[in-house]
């Protein structure tokens, strides 16, 4: 990953307790950020919480999307629970 210009890190379940630990954690080290996930709301709410983000409301059972948000990605992290 480039330090000049990295892509963004990915975080997919990032509303979740661990994703928006990870999601915190990562800009505060100055990091850019999408968080994802499959609930607006709750997206808006880590947004307001965490300025400087990017949001993308996101299934991962959506093999297209999924496919087409990872290779906007410098790095994903798989936070998402394990009721699928």
């Amino acid at each position: 990953m480039s330090t000049t210009n990295p892509k963004p890190i990915l975080v997919l379940g990032a509303y979740g307790e661990a994703g928006e630990a990870i999601v915190h954690g990562l800009v505060a080290e100055g990091l850019p950020v999408v968080a994802s996930g499959r609930q607006p709301k709750a997206l808006e709410r880590l947004a307001s919480s965490c300025p400087g983000i990017e949001t993308v409301q996101l299934d991962v059972q959506d093999s297209k999307a999924l496919a087409s948000a990872t290779r906007a990605a410098g790095l994903v992290v798989n936070c998402v629970g394990p009721y699928i």
